[in-house]
């Protein structure tokens, strides 16, 4: 019987000449399966050969070797794929850890100062600033509505006058004197 081992494997650590021999078994097994399907029987010894003989083939080789480099292939891109996904999501974990934390020490920081700020409410000085600016305040907003009550009674008065200076008078005074 032929042995195509030594024909597809090189070496212990030649994994496309390892996945071209599983190929090569599985074919042979496949075969054997469909060969009791079709005459209801095993092979004989000289049929299994004769089978073995063709896979020795420099044709049969070549291809079982060209379908181990493509499932090595096949089975190195998926691992780096899965490896290259684990490894994004950990660079996208540690960011985001890496934001949190930042974000949590401006959150304390923030929280820090509205706290000493609250703190400085509670004094007695910062009671009395709080009061003294209210008071400021209510006396501004006084003074500026005085001021524009104010001067629209004097622009009123003004305005009479001038009304009276130069003999035009108000519409119904204007109205009684056309009568």
């Amino acid at each position: 019987m032929h042995y195509l081992y030594p024909l597809l494997v090189s070496g212990p650590n030649d994994v496309p000449g390892a996945l071209a021999y599983f190929v090569y078994k599985r074919s042979k097994v496949e075969w054997r399966d469909k060969f009791v399907l079709d005459h209801g029987r095993q092979p004989s010894p000289d049929e299994e050969e004769e089978f073995v003989r063709i896979l020795s083939l420099p044709e049969s080789v070549a291809s079982f070797k060209q379908r181990g480099e493509q499932l090595a292939t096949l089975f190195a891109n998926k691992l780096l794929e899965e490896k290259m996904a684990a490894l994004a999501a950990e660079v996208v974990q540690s960011e985001l850890a890496t934001k949190f934390t930042s974000l949590e020490s401006q959150l304390a920081s923030s929280m820090t100062r509205i706290e000493a700020r609250f703190d400085e409410k509670k004094t007695l000085g910062g009671w009395l600033r709080d009061i003294g600016t209210s008071l400021i305040s209510g006396f501004g907003l006084i003074i500026i509505l005085g001021a524009a009550a104010l001067g629209y009674a004097m622009l009123s008065k003004m305005n009479s006058s001038l009304e009276e200076a130069s003999g035009v008078g108000t519409p119904k005074e204007q109205a009684a004197t056309a009568k």
